[in-house]
């Protein structure tokens, strides 16, 4: 038994950023495989309408590689 409370603070921390807002996502969300950065679909998605690097800054041409 226990309330929210106290299961939260028993659960790890999440490691796990979104590479756009900053905040942990959860629910559905997306990760390059070959960088690893990620975050947020709807996020993602957006930032790869208008960009074609990692929104992290690492260099990584996520959208690229996605598209194998």
């Amino acid at each position: 038994g226990g309330n929210d409370s106290e299961m939260m603070s028993r659960c790890p921390k999440h490691g796990v950023l979104c590479s756009v807002c900053n905040i942990p996502p959860i629910g559905v969300a997306s990760f390059c495989l070959v960088c690893g950065h990620g975050g947020h679909l709807k996020h993602i998605q957006e930032w790869f309408r208008e960009f074609k690097e990692c929104p992290s800054g690492c260099g990584c041409h996520c959208a690229t590689v996605s598209e194998y």
